[in-house]
């Protein structure tokens, strides 16, 4: 899960939803996982676009960093 810049504190947030993963020795995401944290966003702080599944990159890290450099540009 990655953020626009300028979103600190939801980018924080995003990480330890990732390292509790890791401590509890996750290796995969629950079925729900995208769903659940689109749901619990507060609609004061905007909301998540529709899950869109793609083989267009080799990683999800080159997906997010893509998507949010579309996301500056129209900025």
């Amino acid at each position: 899960m990655q953020y626009l810049p300028g979103n600190d504190e939801a980018q924080e947030e995003a990480d330890w939803v990732i390292n509790r993963l890791v401590e509890n020795d996750i290796k995969s995401l629950p079925l729900d996982f995208l769903e659940y944290h689109q749901a619990t966003m507060s609609p004061y702080n905007g909301m998540r676009g529709e899950i869109v599944e793609t083989e267009e990159y080799a990683t999800a890290e080159e997906c997010a960093a893509r998507t949010l450099a579309k996301l500056v540009r129209m900025v």
